[in-house]
């Protein structure tokens, strides 16, 4: 477990510093003396408890001290690591500041043991028993979530440490002691797609899941657009969702979806064995598709308008800039495009097939309403430009984009 202690106190601080790092689980205890410092640290790192004197000096050695350069750390926390818990320090009975605190505070299961516990608790400094036995609980659910086994398979996939968090708790929560994880994404999305397999201590299979990891807002805007619309689509077409992971990664998130055992293809993969199934295959997402496609509806616009779906204004400005480009003119002209709802980053990775050939569509952080010749034109490209197409030399099969396309202006 990693602790940021944030006291300016010379001689309480060190010493406080150095009891906590003789609790049993605690890997390091970070002590910081001032507003900047610790402002810093919680940019820069992960940490799974803060204990924090709001009375401290903006900057290391200076005589301002003042319980608004605490504040300004407590806010910080409870913004770039929502769900961390916090223990506040204090020299006496509350204030009315720190009552005041209490309303940020939540009740929250941040390690898989299903028990939700206080995110935000004070402590007198003279009664550091009791901060002592909660430190010591802390650091038991930490060791405890942290004792699961993430299984790459010998493969390096980069995952920070919030995302760690993300799929060890969520294994915990199933009663899981290894979760197998797989990339599933290629890493063409700001956020990673994963398939996550829960086993118990006997290798045996709990879960099967796909998981979506990502900045706390890409999580919440994924979560979003599958209660708005992934759920219109057929059932059994989309994965429901088993577990949602917000609070205690620092800013980082997760949201699971079941997966039965068997959708061990991609899209990708069907192509490469089976070029004709791989035809129907798509045949059969598109009429999946259908309550989304048959929603169509018309607008007027420019070619800026359709664009801004896929590229934004200002990556837009820049790669202008960055070529020479002139395409104001080209913006600029009218047009008439079809409008519905789309999946947005629809490549052969995010549509796995069962043994009998039955899809089912992941990954929805990007679902909204585009122009509707967006999802097969991103189909047909990624045969070409996804890493995985190359890696399993994909052929360029120009029926699939047609009949995924069918209709479709």
């Amino acid at each position: 477990m990693k602790i940021l202690f944030v006291e300016d106190h010379l001689s309480f601080g060190p010493s406080m510093a150095e009891i906590l790092r003789g609790v049993a689980g605690v890997e390091r205890v970070d002590l910081c003396r001032s507003k900047a410092v610790a402002l810093e640290a919680l940019s820069q790192d992960f940490y799974d408890l803060l204990i924090l004197d709001l009375t401290i000096p903006a900057n290391e050695g200076d005589l301002d001290i003042a319980p608004v350069h605490g504040q300004a750390v407590f806010y910080k926390a409870i913004k770039v690591c929502p769900g961390i818990p916090i223990f506040i320090l204090t020299g006496s009975e509350m204030d009315d500041f720190i009552k005041d605190l209490v309303r940020h505070g939540e009740q929250a299961d941040l390690w898989g043991s299903r028990v939700k516990r206080n995110t935000l608790d004070y402590f007198e400094k003279e009664n550091a028993d009791r901060l002592f036995t909660e430190v010591e609980h802390v650091a038991r659910e930490v060791s405890a979530v942290n004792a699961i086994t993430i299984n790459t398979r010998g493969k390096q996939l980069g995952l920070s440490a919030g995302a760690e968090r993300c799929i060890r708790v969520a294994a915990r929560r199933t009663g899981a002691a290894i979760a197998e994880v797989v990339p599933l994404s290629g890493g063409l999305s700001r956020a990673r797609v994963v398939r996550a397999t829960m086993r118990n201590e006997a290798d045996q299979v709990l879960q099967g899941t796909v998981a979506k990891l990502g900045s706390l807002e890409e999580i919440q805007i994924e979560i979003a657009a599958f209660d708005k619309d992934a759920k219109r689509l057929p059932l059994g077409f989309y994965p429901p969702i088993t577990d949602t992971i917000e609070k205690g990664a620092c800013g980082e998130a997760a949201v699971f979806y079941a997966l039965a055992e068997g959708y061990a293809r991609s899209l990708f993969d069907l192509l490469a064995q089976d070029e004709a199934a791989a035809v129907a295959a798509v045949n059969l997402v598109r009429d999946r598709l259908g309550i989304w496609i048959k929603a169509k509806g018309m607008r007027k616009g420019t070619v800026a308008d359709a664009r801004r779906r896929i590229l934004w204004d200002r990556t837009c400005e820049q790669i202008v800039a960055d070529n020479g480009l002139d395409i104001a003119d080209v913006e600029a002209k009218p047009l008439s495009f079809g409008e519905c709802c789309l999946h947005g980053d629809l490549h052969g990775m995010n549509i796995l097939f069962d043994g009998s050939g039955q899809p089912v569509l992941i990954d929805f952080g990007d679902v909204g309403v585009g122009s509707s010749c967006v999802d097969p034109v991103t189909l047909e490209l990624s045969t070409v430009f996804h890493p995985d197409a190359v890696r399993l030399a994909v052929p360029i099969v120009h029926d699939v984009p047609t009949a995924c396309n069918k209709g479709q202006t």
